[in-house]
C-alpha cells in the first residue's frame, strides 16, 4: 500500500521538485541580474564622463575664437584657462596641425614637437568624429590619463586635431556608490590595457575562456556570463561599450548567491520531504483505519474459524463497502464449506459402515468356508488328505481373522500387528494342539507397528505357514519347546523372526528333495512382500528371518484411498 501511495504521489513529487529547482535556478540567476543592474549603473556614470568630454571638445573644435590657428599664443592662453576650470577632471587640451606638430596647449611643452605617430592622432585623421586613444602617461601633465582626439574642421576641411586627456583618477573618485556588494570594475582601452576602478586584483578577472562563451553574446557586445575567476571563485561578469575603443567589464562575486540558492533548494526539498511524509502518514493511517484494519480483523476471524463452526457477521461503524462485500462472500463460502463438510462426513460415515459391513461379511464367509473345510476333513479317512484340508482351513481362518481386525480398525487400511499375531497364533494352537497340552509354548514379542492390508495378507499367511510347520515337525515324540515370534523395526524396514527350539521343520530335509507346499508358500509370500528371507537350521532349532520395507498408508503418501 505504501508503494501504491508513493506511485500515486509521483506527479506531486514531480511538480514540487520542479518548482524547487525553478526556485533554485531563479536564485542562481540573481547573480546575473545584479551584475546587469550594476553594469547599467556604472555605464551610465562613467559613460556620462566620456560624453561630457566629447561635448566639451566638440564645442572647442567648433569655436574659432578659442582655437585660433593664426595666433598659437592666444590659443594656448585659452586652453590653459579652460584646463584650470576643470583641473580635477581634465589633465590637458592641445591642438595639432594636420602633420601632427603641436600648435598650442594648456600645459606648455616644446614647440615643434611631432605627435604624428600617436595612435589617437592617426585615428582622428582617419575618422570624422570623436575617437578614444588609450591609457597612457601624459607627455606634458605626466599623469595617468585616457587620451581622446577630435578632428578640427574649417569649411569642411580638416585643419587640425584637438587632443584631450581625461585623468584616470577621476574615474576612481567618481565612484559614489555606498553598496557593500563585492563587485569589481575594469576599464579596457583599445589596446586591451585594463584599469581597475575598484582596486580589484588580477585574481578577480575571469579565468581563461570564460569570456569566450558564444552563447553569452549580447547586443553591441554587452555580454553577461557566469564562470570562475582566476582565483577559482564563482563570478558573474558583464561587458559594456562606453565608446568605440573603450569598454567596461563589471565582475560580481556570486559565492554568497550560490550558497543562498543551495540553502533555498535544500530548504524547499526538506519542506517537500516533510510535506510528503506527513501526507503519506495521514494517507497510510487513513488507509489502515479504513481498509487494512478491517481486513486484518476479518483475516483473524477467518484464521480462528473452523469448518463446521458458524462465521458470524461483524461490521464496525465506517467499514468500507468492499470489505463488507468480502465478508459476505466469505460467510457464504464458509456456509458452503460447512454444508459440503457435513455431506462429506455423512459420506465417510456411510463408507465406513459399508467397509465394515464388507469386511464383516468377508470374515463371516471365510469362517463358513473354514467350517466347511473342517467338516469335510472329518469325513475323510485318508490322513494326508485330512491334513491338507486342515491346512487349507487354517489359511482361510487366518484370512478371516485379518478381515475381522480390518473392520475393527476404523480406517480399514491397516492393522496393529501384535494383537493380530497373538490372535492368529492362538487360533492355530487351538486347531492343532490338543486342549490341555502345555508342552509347547508360543511367545509373541513385537514392537508397535501398523501394517497395510496388502502386506498384512502375505504376512498373515507366511506366519501361519511358519508356525504350522513348527507345530507339525519341530516337536516330535511329545517333545516340549517354545515358538518365538518377534517383530523389530529398523528405520523403514521391519524384521520378522519365527524361531523354534525343536528338532527342525520340513525345511531341514534333504535340499535335493522337492519342497512342500508350505515352504513354497513361505518363499512366495516373502517375495510378494519384497523382503529378504533367511532360513537357518541349527542344533537350537529352525529360524525364519524376513526383512521387508514397511509400506505407508495412502493417507500418509497423499493419495486417496480406492473407492469401496
Amino acid at each position: 500500500m505504501i508503494l501504491l501511495l508513493l506511485v500515486a504521489g509521483i506527479p506531486v513529487i514531480g511538480i514540487a521538485g520542479t518548482n524547487a529547482f525553478l526556485t533554485y535556478d531563479a536564485a542562481l540567476s540573481a547573480g546575473t541580474r545584479d551584475v546587469a543592474l550594476l553594469r547599467a549603473a556604472v555605464t551610465a556614470r562613467h559613460g556620462q564622463a566620456l560624453e561630457t568630454m566629447r561635448s566639451f571638445m566638440e564645442h572647442l573644435a567648433a569655436d574659432p575664437d578659442i582655437l585660433n590657428l593664426d595666433d598659437p599664443a592666444a590659443c594656448s592662453r585659452e586652453l590653459t584657462q579652460l584646463r584650470g576650470l576643470f583641473e580635477d577632471r581634465y589633465a590637458n587640451f592641445w591642438l595639432l596641425d594636420t602633420n601632427g606638430i603641436g600648435l598650442c596647449t594648456g600645459i606648455p611643452f616644446p614647440t615643434g614637437t611631432s605627435f604624428a605617430e600617436t595612435p589617437y592622432f592617426r585615428a582622428a585623421m582617419r575618422s570624422s568624429g570623436f575617437v578614444i586613444g588609450g591609457f597612457t602617461i601624459g607627455s606634458a601633465s605626466r599623469q595617468a590619463v585616457l587620451t581622446a582626439a577630435l578632428p578640427v574642421r574649417r569649411n569642411g576641411q580638416i585643419v587640425g586635431v584637438l587632443g584631450g586627456s581625461l585623468r584616470l583618477d577621476f574615474f576612481l573618485r567618481s565612484r559614489t556608490d555606498k553598496t557593500d556588494a563585492p563587485y569589481d570594475i575594469w576599464l579596457v582601452d583599445r589596446f586591451g590595457a585594463r584599469l581597475s576602478l575598484s582596486n580589484a586584483s588580477d585574481d578577480a578577472l575571469p579565468a581563461e575562456g570564460v569570456l569566450d562563451d558564444e552563447e553569452a553574446e549580447g547586443p553591441n557586445g554587452q555580454r553577461i556570463v557566469s564562470g570562475l575567476a582566476r582565483n577559482g571563485k564563482p563570478y558573474a561578469y558583464a561587458e559594456a561599450n562606453l565608446a568605440d575603443d573603450l569598454h567596461m567589464l563589471v565582475g560580481l562575486s556570486t559565492a554568497a548567491v550560490q550558497n543562498q540558492a543551495r540553502a533555498t533548494l535544500t530548504r524547499r526539498l526538506v519542506e517537500l520531504a516533510g510535506f510528503l511524509a506527513v501526507c503519506l502518514a495521514v494517507i497510510a493511517l487513513g488507509a489502515d483505519l479504513a481498509v487494512a484494519r478491517p481486513l486484518r480483523h476479518l483475516a483473524a476471524r477467518m484464521r480462528a474459524w473452523r469448518p463446521g463452526a458458524p462465521l458470524t457477521r461483524h461490521r464496525p461503524m465506517g467499514e468500507p463497502d468492499e470489505v463488507i462485500a468480502l465478508e459476505d462472500a466469505l460467510i457464504q463460502a464458509a456456509s458452503a464449506i460447512a454444508a459440503r463438510e457435513h455431506d462429506l462426513r455423512a459420506a465417510l460415515r456411510q463408507r465406513d459402515l459399508l467397509m465394515a459391513e464388507i469386511h464383516h461379511r468377508v470374515k463371516n464367509n471365510l469362517q463358513i468356508v473354514a467350517s466347511l473345510l473342517n467338516l469335510q476333513s472329518r469325513r475323510l479317512r485318508d490322513g494326508p488328505a485330512q491334513a491338507e484340508f486342515a491346512a487349507a482351513r487354517d489359511r482361510v481362518q487366518a484370512l478371516a481373522t485379518l478381515h475381522r481386525h480390518l473392520y475393527m480398525n476404523h480406517d480399514f487400511e491397516t492393522i496393529e500387528l501384535k494383537p493380530f499375531l497373538e490372535e492368529l497364533t492362538r487360533q492355530l494352537f487351538d486347531s492343532m494342539v490338543a486342549p490341555g497340552d502345555g508342552r509347547i509354548r508360543v511367545v509373541i514379542e513385537a514392537v508397535p507397528l501398523e501394517i497395510v492390508t496388502d502386506q498384512a495378507v502375505s504376512l498373515a499367511l507366511l506366519v501361519t505357514e511358519a508356525i504350522t510347520n513348527a507345530l507339525k515337525h519341530a516337536f516330535p515324540d511329545d517333545r516340549p519347546g517354545t515358538i518365538r515370534v518377534t517383530v523389530d523395526r529398523e528405520g523403514e524396514k521391519a524384521v520378522l523372526t519365527v524361531h523354534d527350539d525343536g528338532v527342525g521343520s520340513a525345511a531341514s530335509a534333504d535340499e535335493n528333495e522337492e519342497p512342500g507346499i508350505g515352504m513354497t508358500l513361505i518363499r512366495g509370500f516373502a517375495q510378494h512382500l519384497g523382503g529378504e528371507l533367511d532360513i537357518s537350521h541349527t542344533e537350537d532349532g529352525t529360524t525364519f528371518r524376513l526383512t521387508f520395507t514397511v509400506q505407508r498408508r495412502r493417507h500418509d503418501l497423499g493419495t486417496p484411498p480406492p473407492a469401496a
